[in-house]
Parts: C-alpha cells; sequence; structure tokens
C-alpha cells in the first residue's frame, strides 16, 4: 500500500509554491497527491492541478470534486464551498455522468452569483434534466459557488460532476492557457 502523504491545502502563497509542493511529493514516489481549497482560494487549486499536468507531469490524471464545509466564524457556523483534486498515475474507474441532449449551458461571467443560480436553478426546475456550469480563471470559484447553493440549498436531489481542464483562449498579445471548470448538475431520472 503506498504511504499516505499530507494533502496540499493551497491558500495565499503565490502558487507556484504550491505546485513544488505537488511536484516534490509526486517525484518522492507518492502515486497520487491530493489539493483542496475553500473559497476563492479554489480557482488557484485549479491553477496548481493544471500547471502541474501541463507544465511537469504530463500523464497525470485529475479527479476533481466539490463540496461544503461548515466553519466556525465570530459570527457562527458559516458554509464555504471547497474543492478536493486528486492528481495521480493512475487511471480510475469513475462514472462518467451521461449528460442528457439538450443539457444547457450557463458560463460564468461578470454578472453576481445570483444571477447564474437563478439562471440554472429555473432551467432545471423548467425540464431541463441537467445544466453544466462553466468558467475559468478567476471566475472558477464563483462557478463552485453556483453549484455548491443549487446542491445543497435549491435541488439536493441534484447529481453533481465536475471537470477540469485547460482551454486555449486568445488574447491581444496571441494564444493563452488558462484553466477552466465544467460542473454538470444532472436532475435524477
Amino acid at each position: 500500500m503506498a504511504e499516505e502523504v499530507s494533502p496540499v491545502f493551497v491558500g495565499k502563497k503565490p502558487i507556484m509554491n504550491y505546485v513544488l509542493a505537488v511536484v516534490t511529493q509526486l517525484n518522492a514516489g507518492s502515486k497520487s497527491v491530493v489539493i483542496k481549497a475553500r473559497g476563492r482560494r479554489i480557482s488557484a487549486a485549479v491553477d496548481v492541478a493544471e500547471i502541474v499536468r501541463n507544465r511537469f507531469l504530463k500523464d497525470l490524471n485529475a479527479y476533481a470534486k466539490t463540496y461544503t464545509e461548515q466553519i466556525e466564524t465570530e459570527r457562527g457556523p458559516s458554509n464555504v464551498s471547497a474543492i478536493e483534486i486528486e492528481l495521480t498515475m493512475e487511471k480510475k474507474d469513475v462514472e462518467e455522468p451521461e449528460i442528457p441532449e439538450g443539457a444547457e449551458t450557463v458560463f460564468i461571467g461578470k454578472k453576481p452569483k445570483y444571477a447564474y443560480v437563478f439562471r440554472a436553478h429555473g432551467l432545471l426546475t423548467g425540464g431541463a434534466n441537467a445544466v453544466l456550469i462553466k468558467a475559468r480563471g478567476r471566475k472558477i470559484s464563483d462557478a463552485v459557488d453556483v453549484a455548491e447553493i443549487i446542491k445543497n440549498r435549491l435541488l439536493p436531489d441534484v447529481k453533481s460532476y465536475t471537470k477540469i481542464y485547460t482551454e486555449q483562449i486568445e488574447t491581444d498579445r496571441g494564444p493563452s492557457n488558462v484553466s477552466a471548470i465544467e460542473i454538470a448538475l444532472i436532475k435524477p431520472s
């Protein structure tokens, strides 16, 4: 059995510190590394995973899941969105969701989060069997928040499946790679 390694918790340090921590664990013989983050740092955690996969260890598989944690604050308990990303050399037998035909896509942009919550919720309660929530860059954290609000407060029967990846976009300076997330929210049959 492989040795148990500590997860890499992404906080406020520069992203490359976390990339180095992940690469170091994998180069030391770990079969997998788990990256965890909460709140606004979710986007940075996805960046860490994608930098490791695209620049250092290209054969890694990424398995992501989002969830909600309850933390204690000076004002009492508070819910915060979180992500856990496992990077591993092994290919896991993970159930790939079958996205129903006609699934609607909600792209997270500059509007307030509640606008996307209303849109996705409205689609799911208005007849859509699935909604894909997509975001890139700094908006990844907002996408996770939207999905978690829908799953925990509005439609607790909805199943979610998370995929992270790198997307190439065109900028004024030419092509650039950006981290992205896709969260499928699927109603039970």
